[in-house]
């Protein structure tokens, strides 16, 4: 049992585009180890595109996965500039790993 949290939550969409062998427990793995300990909560994955014909950006082997990643802080509420960090960091992390944002 645990209390409810005081402060809200947020929610980001990113959509990646990774090859084909990645597994969404590895993407879940690199959100969560990108720094700003303790301010993602959940990543959850709810689109998995894979086209027959690749379309520009996307190279054959590869697919698109979107992930909902939810964000809180149990101390404060959390302010545009610490989302936006918290993203930036993941984005970043991610990118390390050859995963890169669908646009």
């Amino acid at each position: 049992f645990q209390p409810l949290p005081r402060h809200l939550g947020v929610t980001r969409d990113l959509a990646l585009i990774v090859d084909e062998s990645v597994r969404h427990d590895k993407i879940q793995a690199l959100i969560r180890a990108a720094g700003h300990a303790g301010l993602v909560r959940d990543v959850r994955l709810f689109d998995v595109y894979k086209p027959k014909q690749p379309p520009a950006g996307m190279a054959p082997g590869e697919r698109s996965l979107a992930v909902r990643i939810d964000l809180r802080d149990d101390e404060a509420t959390l302010t545009e500039e610490r989302i936006d960090a918290a993203v930036a960091a993941i984005v970043q992390n991610l990118g390390a790993a050859g995963v890169r944002l669908r646009t």
